[in-house]
């Protein structure tokens, strides 16, 4: 939960710190989904991390993946936004089916250029947090309110032909809203 939330966090906190500079106030809110899977196989001692996020922009939402890979033979990343329809996600399961040559790239570095991203979640126990939280970083203050669901799920998939082993992984919701003060000495 904790990796998760702190993503969030971090994310919502430190991108908008230039945008925040530039006036007193910043008012941010998030209506997010996100799913985490990893898996390391035993044989080859290769972990495979497969991190989803829907984020709802402007009405529409926006789909991104991101898989790295890491092992005794090197290492593999992959960043890119999932064609609509590649992702089904709700509180309590995600469904991800997306061959690689329809992602819209971000940022690879050595991924494989073909092959079908193909992962499952279930969720096996929601927990549900609300509330507001206070953070200061020197003349920043920022006051997140919200509440959010986080589930550990049962994983079952394969990434670009490498079955998922031992498979293990989250999902959680985001509805908060982030205030963001900038105060100058």
């Amino acid at each position: 939960m904790k990796r998760i939330s702190g993503l969030v966090l971090m994310v919502s906190l430190f991108l908008p710190l230039s945008f925040a500079h530039a006036t007193d106030v910043t008012q941010l809110y998030t209506n997010n989904l996100f799913a985490f899977a990893t898996s390391t196989d035993p044989a080859t001692m290769t972990e495979t991390d497969v991190f989803l996020s829907r984020e709802k922009v402007k009405g529409a939402y926006v789909d991104t993946l991101v898989v790295m890979t890491s092992g005794p033979s090197g290492s593999s990343f992959l960043q890119g936004t999932l064609p609509k329809g590649a992702l089904q996600i709700s509180a309590t399961r995600a469904s991800l089916d997306v061959d690689v040559s329809e992602i819209a790239v971000i940022q690879s570095v050595d991924f494989p250029s073909d092959g079908v991203i193909s992962v499952d979640w279930k969720a096996t126990k929601v927990s549900r947090t609300s509330g507001s939280t206070k953070f200061q970083f020197g003349n920043v203050t920022a006051n997140i309110v919200g509440t959010s669901t986080f589930t550990d799920a049962v994983v079952s998939g394969s990434v670009a032909g490498t079955d998922l082993i031992n498979a293990s992984g989250d999902l959680n919701v985001a509805h908060e809203s982030v205030i963001i003060r900038v105060s100058t000495p």
